[in-house]
């Protein structure tokens, strides 16, 4: 399935790629689903709002109001939400023209989707840059001076998923955006606030009062894990749900015990080995000709043990908690 390159540079061009895609029949014949593309990628679609208005979904988004991946009853998604969620939007007001850029909803989820999309429907003068976590948006080109931060947003119309999942967040929608305004055929002029890089710091104080249970850790990682057979995708899938058996769910915050619980227990306790093999299975490399290798097992050089240390301590701030985020100063 291809996917679409709409790189649209006016309201008028939007009006048209609208006017020139027949809807989709079957099951969504009475949506008004107008894809982008390939019909097959039909959640990629543009819809009319008003002769005024037009969005562009990815079928990714808190904002869109069709259920293309579920046959659930799907989360009730408002006029003003689509408006407000839709990853790229165009207006006309008067002799003006704007083009919002929207990020997904999730501040803690990575949204490949959506980066993906905005890349190829975003105006062609912009680009889309994807690094350390974080996206931005930039104007006239990568060389060009206009970088701006996209944050991603903490709001889900009702506070729900599409698909009905209950989500921490705003009541109302955090106006996370950046809106362009059109001044010529490729020159767009930002009309929105920008948003604070955010950086990511370590807590120092709170570290160091764990520094001999991390030492711990590290040499028992060290001496265990070589022994181990981590590239048996087997086995690791056993360790893994015996992991959530001892620890829960943390992915969505289920925790029968905390990481820094089983530090605080120390060697012999289930869970000090458990974080071990978490780690161990976090130095996972691949090379060409040589396949899939663990750092931590392949130590032979002083600067092997030392990159495999650094690495131990990126893991255990995120792991533990250390890390908190703060904006650039």
């Amino acid at each position: 399935m291809a996917k679409a390159n709409h790189r649209l540079n006016s309201f008028d061009q939007a009006a048209a790629l609208y006017d020139s895609v027949k809807p989709m029949r079957g099951r969504h014949k009475d949506q008004d689903i107008r894809p982008i593309g390939d019909r097959r990628r039909k959640w990629e679609r543009i819809v009319k709002i008003s002769d005024d208005c037009y969005l562009l979904f990815d079928g990714n988004g808190a904002g869109d109001n069709v259920d293309f991946w579920t046959y659930s009853t799907p989360n009730q998604v408002s006029r003003a939400d689509m408006l407000a969620l839709a990853p790229v939007k165009w207006e006309r007001d008067g002799a003006n023209e704007y083009v919002t850029l929207r990020n997904g909803s999730g501040v803690n989820w990575t949204h490949s989707g959506r980066y993906d999309f905005l890349a190829r429907t975003c105006p062609r003068s912009m680009c889309v840059e994807v690094t350390g976590g974080k996206q931005f948006i930039h104007n006239h080109g990568f060389d060009g001076e206009d970088k701006y931060y996209l944050p991603k947003s903490a709001y889900f119309p009702n506070g729900k998923t599409n698909w009905g999942q209950n989500m921490d967040g705003p009541a109302k929608d955090d106006n996370v955006y950046l809106r362009f305004k059109r001044d010529g055929w490729n020159i767009f002029e930002l009309a929105s606030p920008t948003f604070p890089e955010p950086t990511v710091r370590v807590d120092k104080e709170s570290k160091a009062k764990w520094k001999p249970k991390l030492n711990a850790l590290y040499e028992y990682a060290c001496v265990m894990t070589p022994m181990l057979p981590l590239g048996d995708s087997t086995w690791l899938h056993n360790m893994k749900r015996e992991q959530i058996n001892h620890f829960g769910e943390a992915d969505i915050n289920r925790w029968a015990i905390t990481p820094l619980d089983a530090l605080e227990a120390g060697e012999g306790d289930i869970g000090f080995h458990h974080l071990a093999l978490e780690f161990a299975v976090s130095t996972e490399t691949y090379e060409w000709g040589t396949g899939t290798t663990f750092r931590i097992q392949t130590v032979k050089t002083k600067e092997d043990a030392s990159g495999v240390r650094s690495l131990f301590n990126r893991w255990a701030n995120q792991m533990f908690g250390f890390n908190y985020n703060t904006t650039k100063e």
